[in-house]
C-alpha cells in the first residue's frame, strides 16, 4: 500500500545524497531502483507504490507528486 510519507522521505534522502538537485525522471528512476532493491532484500518496497512507464522510464503510480516542471 502506498505510503506518501515514506515516499517523500525516500525522495528527500535521494535528493540530499545527490546535492539537492536532480531531474524528476532521474529521481523517479532512483526511487524505482530503491523500491526494487528493498523488495529483494526485505520482501517489501520502501514507498509501497506501484510502478509504470512514463516517457519510456520507470515512474511511480503517484508520479504526479514528483513530476513537476523540471
Amino acid at each position: 500500500m502506498f505510503n506518501e510519507k515514506r515516499a517523500a522521505q525516500m525522495a528527500a534522502y535521494l535528493l540530499r545524497k545527490h546535492g539537492g538537485k536532480m531531474s524528476a525522471s532521474k529521481l523517479m528512476t532512483l526511487m524505482y531502483l530503491s523500491d526494487r532493491k528493498s523488495l529483494e532484500l526485505h520482501g517489501e518496497p520502501i514507498s509501497g507504490d506501484n510502478y509504470t512507464y512514463v516517457r519510456n522510464e520507470p515512474a511511480p503510480e503517484h508520479h504526479d507528486l514528483v513530476d513537476k516542471k523540471e
